[in-house]
């Protein structure tokens, strides 16, 4: 049993419309359900596979899916072909363009990754609560410059986790 949620559904949540190929996407949905299984409430993932789910909780899960499945495939999608990838700027008249480094994709995943568990904080298992916990601390610390803030955070941190 799977989440029932298509290619052109992820593509659309994702703002991916563009994206011609969905080898990539569709390689990794087995993958991103079992991860939703693994992280939810069973009585939450037994409803929205045998399709008895809210309309609600149906579009936590696959908007939650296709954050998942995009931080999933964020590597492969930042390629170093020219023209293809996660363009972080152009030069002029386009001749010039910049990817995104890999930092800036560890980053992003964690945030693709953190809006999907906030998505589905309702329907989270013990297991899924304490991913998003511990996503949220990142975010947390993510969200600050200030010194003193982030010693007052990061206590918090040692404590649960070795940070992502």
């Amino acid at each position: 049993m799977e989440l029932d949620i298509t290619i052109a559904e992820i593509k659309q949540i994702c703002g991916l419309k563009e994206l011609k190929s969905d080898d990539l996407f569709t390689s990794k949905m087995i993958i991103i359900n079992q991860r939703i299984k693994e992280i939810s409430q069973i009585r939450f993932y037994n409803q929205l596979v045998n399709k008895k789910a809210k309309e609600l909780v149906v579009s936590s899960f696959k908007t939650a899916f296709a954050y998942l499945i995009y931080a999933e495939c964020l590597d492969f999608l930042n390629t170093n072909t020219i023209g293809n990838g996660i363009i972080k700027s152009t030069g002029f008249a386009d001749s010039r363009t910049e990817l995104i480094s890999s930092n800036e994709t560890e980053q992003r995943r964690n945030k693709l990754e953190f809006m999907a568990y906030h998505t589905l904080k309702n329907y989270l298992n013990p297991a899924g609560l304490k991913r998003y916990r511990d996503l949220k601390l990142w975010d947390d610390l993510q969200k600050t410059d200030d010194q003193n803030a982030k010693r007052l955070i990061i206590p918090k941190a040692r404590t649960r986790m070795a940070l992502i």
